[in-house]
């Protein structure tokens, strides 16, 4: 009898010895460091962060706004904000401009599966994104603020694998795009990042990679530019039965190129032609 009552005496100490270990690890992991604290209240206060979790070495807050909207915001450790998301539970709580572009835009019409706010450092206004369900095809379609439609990636491409934007992609932007106001920044399929800039009257896309080397700078063509005549014989000679949706100028580390995105019924691809003209 008495070998059970010590038995059962280890066993519970052992217990209370586990309890204590977990409330302190979540106690630990759950402390936020002052300089991250004031930079959450800085920049959302009156809010409150509901919940905080450590992720790659960045603080993540999550806490519900004004609005009773679902928000996540990221810091660095310096105590940095670098990004915000927030939830967007129906297109009616889009900004008009949004709503508008979206409602008149090739995928109208398509079911909606999610949408969100994407707010970061250094960008002007936000990036709406609207998950839709084409067919089969998860897709991602990205509206500025202002009603831009940005661009449209897969539904399996991850934005929040970029939290914050490389110091290298950083310096060339400051180099050859400085006064240019960033319009949108994304993560594409190809794993690179693009930086949406006004610049010379255009909406352009620059594409870097994550130490900075420059890939490309693209924009579209405006409605009175013509394509070479070519261009439009190649594209009729290899392409018949395609129209075209969208025209593009690229220029790129390898050359410069008429982008041309060409769709039908059941395809949509994007047909590259060198410029001659710069040979």
């Amino acid at each position: 009898m008495r070998t059970k009552i010590l038995l059962g005496l280890l066993l519970l100490s052992f217990t209370f010895c586990f309890v204590s270990c977990d409330e302190d690890t979540k106690e630990e992991e759950t402390k936020i460091p002052e300089n991250i604290d004031r930079s959450f209240s800085n920049k959302f206060s009156p809010l409150q962060p509901r919940q905080w979790s450590i992720v790659n070495n960045y603080y993540i807050a999550t806490f519900t706004d004004t609005y009773n909207l679902n928000e996540t915001a990221w810091f660095t450790t310096e105590g940095i904000w670098q990004m915000t998301k927030t939830d967007v539970p129906e297109t009616q709580m889009l900004p008009y401009a949004v709503e508008y572009t979206f409602a008149h835009s090739e995928y109208a019409g398509n079911k909606i599966t999610a949408i969100c706010k994407i707010e970061r450092l250094n960008m002007k206004g936000a990036l709406y994104r609207i998950s839709i369900l084409k067919g089969e095809i998860r897709q991602n379609v990205y509206i500025q603020t202002d009603g831009i439609l940005i661009r449209t990636l897969y539904g399996n491409n991850d934005q929040f694998r970029l939290i914050k934007v490389p110091e290298e992609v950083n310096a060339y932007m400051a180099e050859y795009y400085s006064q240019a106001p960033v319009l949108g920044i994304l993560f594409n399929d190809e794993g690179h990042i693009e930086i949406y800039i006004s610049h010379e009257n255009n909406l352009k896309r620059v594409e870097l990679s994550w130490d900075g080397y420059w890939f490309s700078t693209s924009w579209q063509m405006k409605d009175t530019e013509q394509l070479p005549e070519y261009v439009t014989d190649f594209i009729a000679q290899h392409y018949a039965g395609y129209s075209i949706r969208e025209r593009r100028y690229e220029i790129s580390n390898h050359g410069n190129y008429y982008c041309v995105r060409l769709i039908t019924n059941d395809d949509d691809i994007i047909v590259s032609i060198r410029d001659d003209s710069q040979e």
